[in-house]
């Protein structure tokens, strides 16, 4: 379970432990206004990312495709995400914060974007918000990937570590196909 953006009509980004035990297997992708099929077309293993192609590519007005900031990020500047708890079911759920450190790491030493969220509780299950965007005035400058967990691997502090958007926009880079994620300074 996790939470995926669209980057392009056909594209999807998630993390990489969301989809990594589908294999060969079609992978569902639900949208308020229907269920798409999608594929595991890369992956960054390394800094948990994947690009998903979607079996039909996402009609214009159903779903608007988010843009990918690589410019700098500033400290203490509100976001904002949205992901799918199990708890929530469909519904899904807002979530926000302010940037700790925009050019941090998590506790493996992988580049991250450190955000603080006081809806990040001791003892959250934040299982279904890896993968969801980061967005800072409309763009996406992260993606949620981590938490610091506690011995039951529920949340222990209120931090949210998320993979950069130069990593992800790098990953967008490698596919060999002329569709590719847009990305905005």
């Amino acid at each position: 379970r996790g939470t995926g953006f669209l980057v392009s009509p056909e594209w999807l980004l998630t993390c990489n432990h969301v989809i990594r035990d589908a294999g060969d297997h079609r992978i569902r992708a639900i949208f308020p206004h229907g269920q798409y099929e999608a594929t595991v077309d890369l992956v960054d293993v390394e800094n948990d990312c994947a690009l998903l192609r979607l079996s039909l590519p996402v009609p214009a007005g159903s779903a608007r495709p988010l843009v990918i900031a690589v410019g700098p990020v500033q400290k203490g500047v509100a976001w904002e995400g949205y992901g799918f708890p199990a708890a929530t079911g469909q519904a899904g759920l807002l979530i926000d914060g302010r940037v700790q450190d925009p050019a941090g790491h998590d506790p493996i030493q992988r580049p991250s974007v450190v955000l603080q969220s006081a809806n990040v509780t001791a003892g959250s299950s934040l299982q279904g918000f890896s993968g969801s965007p980061v967005l800072v005035d409309g763009r996406v400058i992260g993606q949620m990937r981590k938490i610091i967990p506690d011995e039951s691997g529920k949340a222990q502090l209120s931090v949210i570590y998320a993979c950069p958007a130069a990593v992800m926009e790098e990953l967008a880079r490698r596919r060999p196909s002329a569709s590719r994620p847009a990305a905005n300074p």
